[in-house]
């Protein structure tokens, strides 16, 4: 089997990979214009021609979606949950809650910055790779 790669002239970016069991010439050149075929294997990792005209692989740079921030957002308000609904439950049965409500304050605007950190960091251009992290987080 034999391995090649279609790579824009101009800009250098693999346009596709493919591969041949078939016994044929493959031309040098495409019939596209602006595009040249070059022998190897393509078909993992990201590729461009580089400076000499020779292919070379390249870093992808991972994308952090909003929905990665949304879900880490979901997964920190999970956690306090059920001391949200614990304190709602006593305070409804009139019995002593467990939290004072100083204490119950602070978790709401805990879980107040937790929504407010996810609308920063969905906004921000890109994502950090690490938006995850406390610091990214923190009301301070």
């Amino acid at each position: 089997m034999s391995h090649y790669g279609v790579f824009h002239a101009d800009t250098g970016m693999l346009l596709r990979a493919f591969s041949t069991t078939e016994l044929h010439q493959v031309s040098v050149q495409s019939a596209a214009p602006n595009e040249v075929v070059l022998p190897g294997d393509y078909s993992s990792g990201s590729w461009r021609l580089g400076a000499d005209g020779w292919p070379e692989q390249i870093e992808a740079t991972p994308v952090v979606t909003a929905d990665q921030v949304k879900y880490v957002a979901r997964r920190r308000l999970e956690a306090t949950d059920w001391m949200v609904t614990r304190h709602r439950d006593q305070v409804d049965a009139g019995q002593p809650t467990s939290l004072t409500q100083a204490e119950y304050e602070a978790l709401l605007a805990e879980r107040q910055a937790i929504r407010a950190a996810s609308n920063t960091i969905e906004q921000m251009d890109p994502i950090p790779e690490d938006f995850w992290q406390d610091h990214y987080w923190s009301a301070s």
